[in-house]
């Protein structure tokens, strides 16, 4: 091509876009160079978004916003089925990064705020959402509250009433005796006290029939009232980049400083299912968008030290990075006998150990792996039961694929009458159904996203004196001292687990004493308490700072 001589320069440019389309299935970058040939060759506009197209694909991103000026004024961009094909393309991925071009430049404070108020945004949130996420803000906002900081907690504008019609637990009784106003209402609630915590709603935006580039201005413009209306002196956010960076513009537009919480990166879990997600354009654009957000905060928090590292090799500067790890309320998690009851229905004896898993059933907990292991234990004449308590993200009921694949290994492996699986339990008695268990293993799969980000459920199971197991991924080991406050096995390995249970079945002294021990050190080290203690100075000398325009205050 590039010898061939072809007329009109159209044509030419119209065949080096159809050869990057070409060449992109063996190489997807070759499609930026094939398109930047195209526009050597001709700038219409035809070509101009065709190679628009070419270079998002590739993931090209800021050569696309450079030509979008060029494209908006082109001489031919007047008619109407031009101006909606560009702006189909601006609503694409490369527009998404032309989101950051609404945070303004840094400013001193517009409000006058209250001292110590932390306005805290969220993703999802209780009583809506019950899972770790909401769990892990209504622990860290206990502890910051108790530290003396004015915790108002926001949830991103739109939720609940853009993922569910319901909410996943019972909404508390209003104190005037009135029905609780549905989820999906498009009247925002009152504020929620929960636990001393006061949880806020911003009806609209919905995320419901908006592209990303629709729904962060709105959502921006939505928290930036919010936030005039409660005055904080800091804004902090939650993963992911769709809730923080609306907050990040809205605090930016206040002149108030601005920390990011990163838990987790999605864009990760999703490549632990998929690898070839790695080769995409949208792989590219979510890691940029987390990132741009890192670098535009005042200080970031993650939840490990791999975390951490990711972050740096992302180009995060190490020294504006903090910790805030998982913890737990010991006060709440607390040892309990086993409810002789609930056995007693289950028909577990009294004497035979339970196995036990509280939580989420997601493909990457390894529980596949934990009933091949109890193949094994079967197999070896060992006498338990497994008690898998919880329902799938794909299923109501805990009859999803991930269950079914549980119950075919258990029917395989001879023990589908030691499996005990009673799906999703209220709220109030998961603690009766923990008494039962005597072992807690947790067999994560050795994927990238269980290699950086750690769960909490151990850290509850460790406060309820539970004998813990954990594959040695450095997001999970970090939590126990092997042979202390738990058992470590190789990941990914069905037969090195079983060894472990082996172990813990044979031993009941052992099982408590690393029980005690876990508590132990969930008590000293891993309390809300303490780890939002670290947070609250964190963001003290933000609120304080004159470095921070807007920090400082009269």
């Amino acid at each position: 091509m590039a010898a061939a001589a072809i007329t009109p320069p159209a044509d030419g440019a119209r065949e080096w876009l159809r050869l990057g389309r070409v060449a992109a299935a063996h190489q997807r970058k070759a499609e930026a160079l094939a398109a930047e040939e195209a526009l050597a060759h001709d700038r219409s506009l035809p070509i101009l978004l065709g190679a628009y197209a070419a270079l998002q694909r590739a993931g090209a991103f800021d050569r696309c916003l450079g030509l979008m000026p060029e494209i908006t004024h082109h001489p031919a961009a007047q008619g109407q089925s031009a101006r909606e094909r560009i702006q189909r393309l601006r609503l694409g991925l490369a527009g998404q990064l032309a989101m950051f071009d609404l945070i303004p430049q840094r400013r001193a404070c517009v409000l006058n705020t209250v001292p110590d108020r932390l306005c805290y945004v969220l993703h999802n949130s209780l009583p809506f959402a019950s899972g770790g996420y909401g769990t892990r803000a209504h622990g860290l906002s206990q502890g910051l509250a108790e530290a003396g900081l004015d915790v108002i907690v926001t949830t991103r504008p739109g939720f609940p009433g853009d993922v569910a019609a319901h909410r996943t637990t019972p909404e508390p009784e209003k104190k005037d005796g009135t029905a609780p106003r549905p989820a999906g209402s498009d009247t925002p609630d009152e504020p929620e006290i929960i636990d001393g915590i006061t949880y806020t709603r911003i009806v609209r935006p919905s995320r419901k029939g908006l592209r990303y580039v629709q729904y962060v201005p709105a959502a921006a413009q939505a928290l930036e009232a919010h936030f005039r209306t409660h005055r904080p002196a800091l804004v902090m956010a939650a993963s992911n980049h769709l809730v923080a960076l609306p907050a990040l513009i809205a605090a930016r537009r206040l002149g108030l400083p601005f920390v990011y919480e990163v838990r987790g990166f999605w864009e990760v879990t999703r490549l632990s299912r998929d690898a070839g997600y790695r080769d995409t354009a949208t792989y590219e654009m979510q890691e940029r968008l987390e990132t741009e957000v890192c670098l535009a905060a005042d200080r970031v928090l993650t939840l490990t030290e791999p975390m951490r590292d990711e972050l740096v090799r992302r180009g995060v500067p190490a020294d504006r990075i903090a910790l805030a790890p998982n913890a737990c309320d010991p006060r709440r998690f607390t040892p309990a006998p086993r409810d002789a009851a609930l056995a007693a229905e289950l028909g577990i004896p009294e004497r035979v150990p339970v196995i036990g898993y509280v939580g989420t059933f997601v493909d990457y907990e390894g529980l596949d792996d934990l009933a091949r292991a109890c193949a094994t234990l079967k197999a070896r004449g060992r006498a338990f039961r497994l008690l898998l308590v919880g329902n799938e993200t794909t299923s109501a009921d805990g009859h999803g694929p991930i269950a079914e694949a549980i119950r075919a290994i258990a029917t395989s492996g001879d023990f589908a009458d030691w499996l005990i699986m009673p799906g999703r339990v209220p709220h109030e008695d998961v603690a009766r159904w923990y008494s039962l268990i005597d072992i807690c293993p947790f067999p994560r799969k050795p994927w990238p996203v269980c290699e950086m980000v750690s769960p909490m459920k151990p850290l509850e199971a460790l406060a309820m004196e539970k004998a813990v197991l954990v594959p040695n991924l450095r997001a999970l080991s970090a939590m126990i001292a092997p042979d202390r406050t738990g058992l470590v096995h190789a990941p990914g390995d069905p037969l090195a687990l079983a060894d472990a249970l082996d172990r813990l079945l044979d031993d009941p002294a052992l099982r408590q004493r690393l029980g005690r021990a876990g508590r132990a050190w969930v008590e000293a080290e891993r309390t809300w308490s303490r780890v939002a203690q670290g947070v609250a100075d964190i963001l003290r000398a933000i609120m304080t700072d004159d470095a921070f325009p807007g920090g400082a205050r009269a």
